[in-house]
């Protein structure tokens, strides 16, 4: 047996499936060139401080609809897709928010399995009720954080760029994974990042956003050891690739594979190895400049 058929075994995430895409790699980076810790890329410089949930959510700067992407089949994600915007009175885009969720109906969520498991080639996105976002985050005496989305109608394909709607259920906020406004004042991040988060079934990297133009959103599916699965849990992990820089064009493809150094919260270090099984998503259109208003870019998936 060789030995890349050993590494495969190692990995938890759907290893039959799996196998015939990790044959192939078509690029590597040298050993521990990545890194993995639990430590957040220092920002500083936000319009505001984020963690304000207004009286009257009709008047806040963050309140909106807000589309997702969906993903996941064991645990069940929504990312929210968003936008830099850069106006002080309404910028309810300008948020990197990454949701655990469940439907409320256990219909609904073997009907949103089955529609992904016969469309493997298809996103999908999610458009729930309005809300505003920090309410995701704030909590203060009175208030408790939001954990239920009520209507949240999921849709096969983008919901704006003619997706067909497959069902609509309450969801439940289980954990926010992430959440995050966009430092639109800090120094851009040269390298990238992403957020690593997932279990031992489904393990998923979304690129970090930083709020500074040309950027980029993506979603990819990875395999990683065990020993970081056991971590993720309980807390998304942090990938730099210092090697690399922070564009569309450098960013993290399917067939990858990377060599990492694992820092956990003890001081320790373990090398691993991650593998990218498919780019999910990715776009790069929407933050191709800031927007101002609703005088919003053009979609443009990116290239490559």
């Amino acid at each position: 047996m060789t030995t890349m058929h050993l590494m495969l075994r190692a990995f938890s995430l759907k290893a039959v499936t799996l196998c015939a895409a990790f044959t192939v790699l078509s690029q590597s980076i040298s050993a521990q060139e990545c890194t993995i810790s639990a430590e957040t890329p220092v920002q500083v410089g936000a319009a505001h401080n984020p963690i304000h949930a207004p009286l009257r959510p009709d008047w806040s700067a963050h309140f909106a609809g807000h589309g997702q992407l969906i993903f996941g089949t064991g645990k069940v994600y929504l990312h929210h897709l968003a936008v830099p915007m850069i106006s002080a009175d309404s910028h309810p885009h300008s948020f990197q928010v990454l949701l655990e969720v469940t439907f409320a109906d256990a219909a609904a969520h073997a009907a949103y399995v089955a529609e992904v498991a016969s469309n493997p080639d298809s996103i999908f996105t999610a458009i729930p009720d309005r809300f505003d976002q920090t309410a995701l985050i704030a909590s203060y005496p009175g208030f408790d954080p939001l954990r239920t989305l009520p209507n949240t109608e999921v849709f096969r394909g983008h919901f704006e760029q003619g997706g067909a709607r497959i069902l609509s259920d309450e969801t439940k906020v289980e954990r926010v994974v992430h959440a995050r406004e966009f430092s639109l004042g800090a120094e851009p991040i040269s390298h990238l990042t992403y957020i690593l988060f997932g279990d031992e079934h489904e393990v998923f990297m979304v690129h970090f956003i930083d709020g500074s133009v040309p950027n980029f959103d993506s979603i990819l599916e990875v395999a990683i050891d065990g020993v970081v699965t056991d971590v993720l849990a309980q807390n998304p992990l942090f990938v730099e690739v210092p090697s690399r820089a922070n564009s569309e064009a450098e960013r993290l493809r399917a067939n990858e594979t990377i060599q990492c150094a694992f820092e956990a919260r003890d001081g320790s270090a373990t090398d691993l190895h991650l593998q990218v099984a498919r780019e999910i998503y990715c776009e790069a259109g929407e933050f191709s400049d800031f927007v101002v208003g609703n005088n919003f870019n053009n979609p443009r998936r990116c290239t490559g």
